[in-house]
Parts: C-alpha cells; sequence; structure tokens
C-alpha cells in the first residue's frame, strides 16, 4: 500500500501539531495556525475581516475593501496582486471576474462522472459534533425542532462510534450553498441533533447511555459554491491520467469524493461515490490565477476545476499546497514584474518558480 500526503508548509503545520498537541484536542489545531502567521514578520493579520468590495481598472483589481463589524472599522488595501482563498470566490465575484458555479453536464469536458445535464447543484455543507464518555447514564431530549430518523434512514451511513461526529451529516446542495447558509445551518443542526437523538433514544445503540454531546459545530464546512475560470480547467480525465502539466506547481490525490446535493435527504443513495487513483495528479499554474482578472491568483475549492475534478482537489491538504503554490507565484511574478499568465508560458521562468 502506497500512502501519499502533501508536502511543504502544511507538513510542517502538521508536524509542528504533533509535537505541541500531545493531547490530540482537534480545537489546538487553531492555535497552532495562529501562532504560525503571528510569528511571521511579513504577515499583516486581520482576523474578524470580510473582503467587501473591489476596484478594478484596465482588467486589473487595483484595491479592495475590507470590513470589520467588530472594529467598526473599514480598509482600503492596494496592491499588484491579490489572492482570493475566500472558498467562496468572494474577491473574483465582487471584481465581476467570470466564476463557474453548478456540475456541468456530461458532454461538456466529456466527463463520465458528470450528470447527463448541466445544473447549479453542489455538494452540500456539513456540520461536526465531539461527544465524550462518562461515567454515569447522559440522559439527552432533543429540542422540538430537532429532526426524527429511524433505523431505516441509516442504512448507507453507518453508526458504530461517535467520538467525532459523522462527515455524512449533509445538506444543502440544492440550495445557493452562499445566499442560504443560515437556512442550511439549521436545517443541519435540526439534521445533527435528530442523529443524536436516534442514537441516545432509539434503544439501537444502547452503548451510548453514558456519552454526551461535548460541542456541536455552529459553521458548516462547505465542500462546494463558486469556482472561478482561470486560464485552465481541471477535468476528470486529467486527474485520473495524472496529467504532468508543464506549468505544475503543486499535487493532489485524495480520490474523486463525490456528495449527492441533497445530503441526508438523498438517503436512497450512498452518502458518497469514490474514485481512487493509481498515483497523484498535478495542478497547473494556470488553474490558480483568474482568466479575466490577470493579476488575480486563487486557491483552495474555489480553483479553476470542473465540478468532477472539485470532488477531489477541494480537500484541505490538497487546497493547502495550492496556497503554498499560489502565494509563491505571486511572490515570484512581484519580483519579476510579470503576470502569472506570463510566467505559466515561459518555461524558463516557470522553472524558477517551480524550483
Amino acid at each position: 500500500t502506497v500512502l501519499w500526503r502533501e508536502s511543504g508548509i502544511i507538513e510542517e503545520l502538521k508536524l509542528t501539531e504533533s509535537a505541541t498537541n500531545l493531547q490530540r484536542s482537534f480545537e489546538m489545531w487553531d492555535l497552532v495556525l495562529y501562532d504560525k502567521v503571528v510569528s511571521e514578520p511579513n504577515i499583516t493579520l486581520m482576523l474578524d475581516t470580510a473582503v467587501v468590495g473591489t476596484a478594478v481598472e484596465n482588467g486589473r483589481i487595483t484595491r479592495v475593501t475590507a470590513a470589520s463589524p467588530l472594529l467598526e472599522e473599514r480598509y482600503e488595501i492596494t496592491a499588484d496582486f491579490f489572492l482570493d482563498c475566500t472558498g467562496d470566490a468572494a474577491v473574483a465575484a465582487l471584481s465581476g471576474a467570470t466564476c463557474m458555479l453548478g456540475r456541468e453536464g456530461r458532454d461538456q469536458y466529456g466527463e463520465s462522472l458528470a450528470p447527463e445535464v448541466a445544473d447549479e447543484k453542489t455538494m452540500g455543507n456539513s456540520l461536526l459534533f465531539m461527544a465524550r464518555k462518562h461515567d454515569r447514564p447522559m440522559p439527552f431530549t432533543p429540542p422540538p425542532w430537532a429532526r426524527k430518523f429511524t433505523k431505516e434512514d441509516f442504512r448507507h451511513r453507518r453508526i458504530n462510534s461517535w467520538e467525532y461526529g459523522y462527515w455524512w451529516i449533509e445538506w444543502g446542495g440544492e440550495l445557493d450553498t452562499i445566499k442560504d447558509n443560515r437556512k442550511i445551518r439549521h436545517e443541519l443542526l435540526r439534521i445533527l441533533l435528530g442523529v443524536w437523538d436516534h442514537i441516545k433514544n432509539s434503544g439501537e445503540h444502547p452503548q451510548s447511555e453514558p456519552w454526551a454531546l461535548e460541542w456541536v459545530g455552529m459553521i458548516p464546512g462547505k465542500r462546494e459554491s463558486r469556482r472561478i475560470l482561470g486560464e485552465h480547467v481541471m477535468v476528470q480525465r486529467e486527474l485520473e491520467e495524472a496529467e504532468l502539466y508543464p506549468d505544475r506547481v503543486s499535487f493532489g490525490g485524495w480520490p474523486m469524493d463525490d456528495h449527492p446535493p441533497g445530503g441526508m435527504d438523498d438517503r436512497d443513495l450512498p452518502p458518497c461515490i469514490q474514485i481512487q487513483f493509481e498515483r497523484p495528479y498535478s495542478v497547473p499554474l494556470r488553474s490558480l490565477f483568474s482568466a479575466d482578472r490577470p493579476n488575480l491568483l486563487m486557491a483552495g475549492r474555489n480553483i479553476s476545476a470542473s465540478h468532477v475534478a472539485l470532488t477531489s482537489t477541494r480537500v484541505m491538504a490538497t487546497c493547502a499546497a495550492m496556497g503554498q503554490a499560489a502565494g509563491t507565484a505571486a511572490a515570484f511574478c512581484a519580483a519579476e514584474k510579470c503576470l502569472p499568465r506570463d510566467a505559466a508560458a515561459d518555461p524558463a521562468r516557470m522553472m524558477r518558480l517551480q524550483q
């Protein structure tokens, strides 16, 4: 068995977390990230701040406006290059850059895993929980608005432990995962508490008696929303064939991992369909910068990829590797006084950037 994992900054973070988080608490990961960021003198960290506007001149972004409601402040930030790592492609959308949404039809890119007809559905959001075992019975009474489930609802979803929740508590892909975020969160809470009610009170899992909820997430984990159109759109065939792009800048290897848009409401379908790869695939620089905002780079689940390709590229360590690549490309282009498309098209520059 060959195990793959992304390297670079994400590997440094994982090693640091392994050495410092001996208690193996998920919550401590945030502290590792915070420490790394505030310890870097070249980063200005602005927490509790979101981009709310952009200025575009001659097709390039010249300024972004950000706001911090907690501090009651607004900021105007100018730069030669911007990176959209918002997941929802917020900077791109605010600047008028071309974005993609939903699932392409099978014929658009010749993808066997795509639906026959294009639609605007996406993979849904998930909400996690953690539970802890106590030395006495821990009863649970759900709120009246929690969902009710039966054993039949879980025939495709395994309940064999519950310490760290379930990724398949998923919903919302038939809605707008950006505009309908509040509605999706509430429905996910209804589902989560209904699942826990089934575990505790259905009689199917008597060993859950001493267990109680320790933590319930309130920020839905989003798998898909807008994607930014780049000079290249990664598609199913390229991932399956592990194409080595000449402008490759990072790698991925998670299976194509598609989830039904209805999540828990698609109870007749498995919660995901995975297609394994024989070897890792590369990610081209041309999928990490906007086709019509030439000084806008991107990394994360908003890169230039089809829905089918996104089912693999969206996972967090792969997104982290893209982030390092896009950040390196921005610094490289600033030093070279060129655009990312110039670097991607020039083999000599590309080799220096890859190194």
